[in-house]
């Protein structure tokens, strides 16, 4: 036969091709694997995470729990001051005026990067 021959060089294609889409089904099975590997750890480390914060959270809950049945009437003096500076802070018109100054501020220097 020929080299050239018409049936032989669609035929080596056919196979090169068949030959390409296996290795390229075996590279997306192994990627696959990989994501799925590195989802099931970042779901162990989050899961982590959530465990100490709620251990964290639990621990400082106690000890503020603590604080305040030991000192019931500093804890409510000092929730009421808390409470009227963060009212005053709130309400004033000057904090307002900062705050829109900060945020103009922090997106102009945004926009220059």
């Amino acid at each position: 036969m020929n080299e050239l021959d018409p049936k032989t060089t669609v035929e080596q294609s056919l196979e090169t091709l068949a030959e390409s889409a296996a290795a390229v089904k075996e590279s997306v099975a192994s990627l696959v694997d990989q994501g799925g590997a590195t989802i099931g750890a970042i779901k162990a480390r989050a899961a982590d995470v959530g465990k100490q914060v709620v251990d964290r959270g639990t621990v400082a809950l106690d000890r503020t729990e603590s604080v305040v049945q030991k000192n019931p009437f500093a804890s409510v003096a000092i929730a009421f001051g808390i409470g009227y500076v963060a009212m005053r802070l709130r309400t004033s018109p000057l904090v307002k005026l900062g705050l829109i100054g900060g945020l103009g501020y922090l997106g102009i220097r945004l926009a220059r990067r």
